[in-house]
């Protein structure tokens, strides 16, 4: 008998692990704590504190507790694992001895068990287990000598882990703006140097507005995000996802990040919203900057308004697209560190070239395994714009627009732009000839490639 298991249960299972890794520190680390209150025993008073040192965790996070917390997830699963063990009468209640390192040629432990092991462990999990348990430790120990804590209800585990979560999506994020609109001054440079018409022009300018409005606000909802979480606020704000076609979603603030891919195609329109106990909408500047202390607010204000469409209402609605974007940047450079203690990733050629190869080798794969017509289409432009122009974009108004771009360009032949045209209004029997051409153009390596490609 053979089990498979799809990407998005293992992602299911791996976010589910971090709430068993929660547990058990929690538990090990009072374990530990205790021990080492009975052995230095807790300062008498009137006495120096005597500074207690955690020994690091040795043990992760129990196999026999993963298995029974995925098991309750997926209960099918889990009677396939009863099953086995009757069959080799095994005791369900022996399972606690279970180890993560078990030879995978050799054991018999079952479906389940060995789901666990081949999907969830990792040197990855053995370091974050024995942060957690420190984490937890050190702040028993704190609480112990009286020192002032936080008085989250999340345990330190899971305060880590979001902290972690944030700096992987804020750092992602940062470089990718910083790479777009970089791509996008080249692009506009080539406009005001008579490479394009005034018409282009406009186009670019259109595509800094998105940029700003999709990359640039999901960068603000995040630093909004962690700033509430990190201080604990009390809040009456919400987000506004604008997507396509015009459809809204209103989603809370919430604690815990999703991980940005750096091979984000198209970024949701997010715009803050604020709402008083009985709905009636406030504006939201005017709330974070009468809500929190000291320039806080003010710097958080300013960081919407100049992501949002209208301004929300203050003078940065003045600014052109590319103005803004530029003051946006600048803004996170200078307060991102005082409102998050993250200062903003600043992106240098070196960590350029690692970004754009890393999204260039994404964005290939997503092209190779899809068979969406659509996904196909804006991985090709965007794939062809990298290694024919050198450029990174994304955004799916800015991608339509580079694709009207290619019609002006010498180095792209025209049988590639007419095959992507045909591809994105098609929806024949000839559709699958079509995703085949046009994966082939999109995976070209350079403009020789390309017109070699059209030849053959």
């Amino acid at each position: 008998m053979a089990f498979f298991f799809c990407g998005d249960m293992i992602a299911t299972c791996k976010k589910l692990l971090m709430s068993l890794v929660e547990e058990y520190s929690s538990q090990r680390a009072k374990e530990i704590a205790d021990g080492q209150t009975a052995k230095v025993g807790l300062p008498a008073a009137g006495k120096k504190k005597e500074k207690l040192v955690t020994p690091k965790a040795q043990d992760l996070v129990p196999l026999s507790l993963v298995v029974r917390g995925i098991g309750a997830e997926y209960p099918e699963l889990l009677d396939c694992q009863h099953q086995h063990n009757r069959e080799l009468n095994i005791n369900d209640d022996g399972k606690m001895t279970l180890s993560w390192d078990a030879d995978n040629d050799a054991n018999d432990d079952g479906p389940l068990v060995e789901f666990c092991r081949r999907a969830l462990f990792s040197d990855e999990l053995e370091r974050f287990c024995a942060r957690s348990v420190k984490a937890e430790v050190d702040r028993l120990n704190s609480t112990r000598l009286g020192v002032s804590v936080s008085a989250r209800s999340e345990g330190a585990a899971k305060i880590q882990h979001v902290g972690e979560s944030f700096e992987s999506s804020f750092r992602v994020l940062c470089y990718l703006l910083q790479l777009f609109a970089k791509s996008l001054d080249t692009l506009g440079s080539r406009a005001h140097q008579g490479e394009m018409d005034i018409t282009m022009i406009t186009m670019v300018n259109d595509m800094k507005e998105e940029l700003l409005l999709g990359c640039g606000s999901c960068l603000a909802r995040l630093v909004t995000e962690y700033y509430l979480f990190k201080n604990a606020e009390t809040h009456c704000l919400y987000f506004e996802s604008h997507q396509e076609k015009g459809a809204v979603n209103s989603s809370p603030v919430e604690h815990y990040f999703q991980a940005v891919s750096i091979g984000t195609l198209n970024f949701p329109f997010l715009v803050l919203r604020c709402s008083s106990e009985n709905e009636i909408f406030r504006c939201p500047l005017k709330y974070l900057r009468s809500a929190f202390p000291g320039s806080t607010g003010s710097n958080l204000a300013e960081m919407w308004s100049l992501c949002s469409r209208d301004g929300q209402g203050d003078s940065s609605c003045n600014y052109t697209a590319g103005k803004k974007l530029e003051l946006f940047v600048q803004h996170l450079v200078s307060n991102c560190l005082s409102l998050v203690g993250t200062p903003f990733a600043i992106l240098n050629k070196k960590t350029e070239r690692k970004v754009s190869d890393a999204r260039r080798e994404c964005i290939i794969d997503r092209l190779e395994r899809s068979l969406d017509r659509e996904e196909v289409v804006m991985c090709a432009i965007v794939l062809i714009c990298h290694q024919v122009k050198s450029l990174s974009i994304a955004g799916s108004d800015t991608i339509n627009l580079a694709l009207k771009l290619f019609e002006h360009d010498a180095k792209i032949p025209n049988e590639v732009t007419e095959a992507i045209k045909g591809l994105k209004s098609t929806d024949t029997c000839e559709t699958i000839n079509l995703i085949a051409r046009v994966k082939k153009f999109g995976l070209a390596k350079n403009s020789k490639s390309l017109a070699a490609m059209v030849k053959s």
